[in-house]
């Protein structure tokens, strides 16, 4: 499975950048909101462990694309 450069870059971009730090604000929101006496985000743990597996996924996918594109690449050159 190869990914074109534009999907490869989005994904590395979801991945590096926008799901850690949405897991970073939905917890750190949920906790301010617990301190302050209020009803905390609902299931903080289950929500984040999901999208920290998800992200997992898709890094997986970009690194198999991305072996399978070196090794076309080196193919192509022999």
């Amino acid at each position: 499975m190869t990914l074109t450069n534009k999907v490869y870059d989005t994904l590395q971009w979801v991945c590096r950048i926008f799901i850690p730090a949405f897991i970073t604000l939905y917890i750190a929101v949920n906790g301010v909101l617990i301190s302050n006496g209020l009803t905390g985000l609902p299931y903080p743990e289950v929500v984040t462990g999901i999208v920290a597996a998800v992200n997992v996924f898709i890094g997986a996918l970009m690194a198999k694309s991305s072996s399978d594109f070196k090794n076309s690449e080196s193919v192509d050159t022999l």
